[in-house]
């Protein structure tokens, strides 16, 4: 839920360096709203990108671990000696032989 806000944090964080840079070189108040209006609608936009990106590759972790979490449930997964290519028996074929 945190990474809801990331857009606005970015964009907040942005407009204050604008601010006291333009504070501390003495800028002219119309250039600087200007400048500060653009510099956070572009950090906005990066945020939501930046946000996007987050929340795919969190999404695609989650859905590989529910896979992973399945398949165990489920039985479906290799044990280690199954995977080595070692085959285990039934009890029904182990009373045949």
């Amino acid at each position: 839920m945190r990474i809801k806000l990331l857009p606005a944090l970015i964009m907040l964080v942005a407009g204050a360096v604008v601010c006291i840079l333009d504070i501390v070189n003495k800028v002219e108040i119309k250039k600087s709203l200007t400048k500060m209006l653009l510099v956070m609608v572009i950090f906005y936009i990066i945020g939501l990108i930046a946000r996007a990106i987050i929340n795919k590759v969190m999404s695609v972790k989650t859905d590989k671990t529910q896979e992973g979490e399945a398949q165990e449930e489920n039985g479906t997964g290799e044990s280690g000696n199954e995977a080595l290519g070692e085959v285990k028996a039934t009890p029904a074929e182990v009373n045949k032989g």
